[in-house]
């Protein structure tokens, strides 16, 4: 079976952005489930960062700014996909 399309003409992540795309998905598992997923928190985007020794302000800024960026994103996507009950996509 052929690889698809949309995965064979996938970017490729630079390696100076695995760390974000890595822990998106681990923070991933922090949302609060209920009929729609909630956003990530961020005191687990902070003990996050400070496990991983993100101690400079700049750094912590980054961080939870792309993390807050990823998850409106995903939160979009999601939406799209799983329209609330009573909704049309």
């Amino acid at each position: 079976m052929p690889i698809p399309e949309r995965i064979a003409d996938a970017p490729t992540l630079p390696n100076s952005l695995l760390f974000y795309w890595s822990a998106f998905w681990e923070l991933h598992s922090c949302r609060a489930l209920g009929q729609y997923p909630g956003p990530i928190p961020w005191t687990s985007m902070a003990d996050y960062a400070r496990t991983y020794n993100l101690t400079d302000i700049y750094d912590i800024e980054i961080f939870t700014n792309l993390m807050f960026a990823m998850d409106k994103e995903w939160h979009r996507i999601y939406a799209l996909n799983n329209p609330a009950p009573g909704k049309k996509a």
